[in-house]
């Protein structure tokens, strides 16, 4: 516990100096490797929610830490359930839901993990609606660390690839998560996570008005993107030598549409160094 303690200071703290730098580290996804950069995700965009909600920074500390752990449990399914291609059976999907009770043993073997943890780990999976699970709760009877939990392991799944399934667009997502206000998701948490990561969220692969392809860096102050670096050309079909271009001073260049990087066989992972 005292090294992931450890682990979220520095990852709180590099939100502080540059949520965006932090923001863009979630793109760096492999689907060989899903579950280890989900438990990340959902820390880093659980952070992002916390700073938002304007918290002290013990509760940001300990919302970050919950997210990293609240999935813990997935680690103990069998690899065939993980890397299933295709939709799980009736069996394996309810084996897949007891992760969250493998999860819970094992933070029984360390007995100082903060409760907040444990109530993220029971709730990150029960809805508004009460359709969720493990124990069906609805609206006030689910902690607001789940309501948290639930919304950050959504986003992050929905713009994550993995093996069973391709990821969608950011905004993508967040369209979709809205349809949902109030079923599944808090409406007001839901309404401050999406404010929170603006109109067209960092990592985005968008097509400029100029021709070319590109990714989302950071947003303005209005959360409007504003560098933006382009590294593939419509005109030529092939990739070009990365560029950055500021679109909040470059009246010239606007967004035409947001697209899917796999489209194009772009990754964002091959252009942020």
């Amino acid at each position: 516990l005292n090294k992931l303690d450890d682990f979220i200071q520095k990852l709180v703290a590099s939100h502080e100096r540059n949520p965006y730098a932090l923001l863009s580290l979630r793109h760096n996804k492999s689907e060989e490797a899903y579950l280890a950069q989900h438990t990340l995700g959902c820390a880093v965009l659980a952070c992002h929610l916390a700073k938002a909600l304007e918290l002290d920074k013990r509760y940001v500390d300990v919302i970050t830490l919950a997210a990293l752990l609240f999935d813990v449990g997935r680690f103990k399914l069998p690899d065939p359930i993980i890397n299933k291609i295709g939709k799980l059976s009736e069996v394996e999907y309810s084996l897949m839901r007891k992760h969250v009770h493998f999860g819970e043993s094992l933070l029984h073997s360390t007995p100082t993990i903060p409760k907040v943890v444990y109530q993220m780990l029971w709730d990150h999976h029960e809805r508004i609606d009460g359709s969720g699970y493990p124990n069906g709760k609805e609206g006030d009877e689910i902690s607001v660390y789940g309501k948290i939990g639930a919304i950050v392991d959504a986003y992050d799944s929905m713009t994550s690839e993995q093996p069973y399934k391709h990821s969608i667009t950011p905004s993508g997502a967040l369209r979709k998560m809205s349809k949902e206000s109030g079923l599944a998701f808090d409406k007001d948490l839901l309404e401050l996570f999406v404010r929170s990561l603006g109109v067209v969220p960092v990592g985005s692969c968008v097509e400029l008005s100029n021709g070319r392809l590109g990714f989302v860096l950071t947003l303005n102050k209005s959360l409007r993107p504003a560098l933006v670096r382009q590294v593939y050309s419509l005109f030529t079909n092939t990739f070009i030598a990365s560029s950055d271009i500021a679109l909040d001073r470059n009246d010239d260049v606007t967004i035409s549409k947001i697209i899917l990087p796999s489209d194009y066989d772009l990754r964002f992972v091959d252009h942020i160094s």
